[in-house]
């Protein structure tokens, strides 16, 4: 049934926009597999995700993601050569979470106060309680439970990464914290992997005023037109 809705899903999307230019696949709060957003053309897949289902904030959500990509690529809606992942918040978490595991599939990538770390959401970011509950409780009480904020953080499987990716944040994002794409940037750059860190030297979690939410725009569609061609 999932396959079925999907396939509409995209099978729409596509229909109106292959007349070329960028397109956003988006991932969105935890509450949502997938939301497509063509202007005012809003179309989302509910994934009915319970509390304490956080422990598989990446495999299980990226295997579902992987899934209709697989549907695409088998409706010849896409370039299989020219894909690229990017988000912001937990967009940025999915981003980096496809990078790492599934790191053949990607050209490109833009990580937006991405979440790499969820033992720094944990001990750092403002909601460290509501983080602790999605994950059944404290990394520190538990062993399997530290397993688990270990195993679901990106920057377990970061040294698979192999695309070229733009790093973004705010210096004082208080929801994920800039900690998280220091890591990153350094895991990248470690191994050799094209990036570049922007850190915008502002609280919040995300640019709200419109220089610098054009700046971020700029920024995001050059790395893509860069990396994927136009």
């Amino acid at each position: 049934m999932l396959e079925g809705f999907l396939e509409f899903l995209f099978g729409v999307f596509f229909r109106i926009a292959q007349g070329g230019g960028f397109f956003k696949i988006l991932f969105g709060d935890g509450r949502h597999l997938v939301a497509i957003d063509l202007g005012d053309l809003r179309l989302k897949v509910l994934d009915d995700r319970r509390p304490g289902q956080r422990a598989d904030a990446g495999a299980g959500p990226g295997r579902d993601v992987m899934s209709g990509i697989e549907l695409l690529k088998k409706r010849g809606f896409i370039d299989e050569k020219r894909m690229a992942p990017t988000g912001w918040s937990y967009g940025g978490y999915m981003t980096t979470w496809l990078l790492g595991n599934y790191p053949k599939e990607w050209k490109a990538a833009v990580a937006g106060a991405a979440v790499t770390d969820w033992l720094d959401q944990y001990n750092i970011g403002d909601s460290n309680v509501s983080r602790g509950q999605a994950f059944g409780g404290s990394p520190w009480s538990d062993a399997k439970r530290m397993q688990a904020y270990i195993e679901q953080s990106p920057m377990a499987h970061a040294a698979h990464i192999t695309a070229p990716t733009l790093i973004l944040s705010n210096t004082g994002d208080y929801r994920v914290p800039i900690t998280q794409s220091y890591k990153l940037y350094h895991a990248l750059r470690d191994n050799g992997i094209e990036t570049k860190f922007i850190a915008y030297p502002l609280g919040g979690h995300s640019p709200t005023d419109p220089v610098h939410q054009r700046d971020v725009d700029r920024r995001w569609v050059e790395w893509l037109k860069t990396h994927l061609g136009s």
